[in-house]
């Protein structure tokens, strides 16, 4: 943890930019930047004055965000900043729930669309 809590964006930014030994942030404009885990993933960032807007990206499409915190913040991202392999794989599981939840509610309402069909023309042909 922190010796300063962190209470700024410019104090996040600057505290994260030293830890950050693989070259993965890129600033985007004076009020954010981005984290690059690979190709496909990318955690973006945006100063709101009083907390931070963190928005995890895959293919340039937002997965999920929420709004920490300052310090907050800091904790997560320099977590992700010192294993972002580990990060890459929680994003990468989020993703494959979501395409397996996907899957089952298509089937689901598929199977229900099919029920109402039948008993449509049940009462059809009475």
């Amino acid at each position: 943890m922190n010796a300063l809590p962190v209470r700024t964006y410019a104090e996040l930014y600057h505290k994260l930019v030293c830890l950050d030994n693989e070259h993965r942030m890129y600033p985007l404009d004076a009020g954010s930047f981005e984290i690059r885990l690979n190709h496909q993933y990318s955690i973006s960032v945006y100063d709101n004055e009083r907390e931070v807007y963190l928005e995890y990206n895959k293919n340039g499409k937002q997965m999920t965000h929420y709004h920490p915190e300052y310090q907050e913040a800091y904790d997560d991202l320099a977590d992700v900043l010192a294993d972002p392999h580990k990060a890459l794989k929680e994003l990468e599981m989020v993703t494959e729930i979501r395409r397996k939840n996907t899957v089952r509610w298509t089937a689901a309402a598929a199977l229900i669309s099919f029920v109402l069909l039948l008993i449509a023309g049940l009462f059809a042909g009475h």
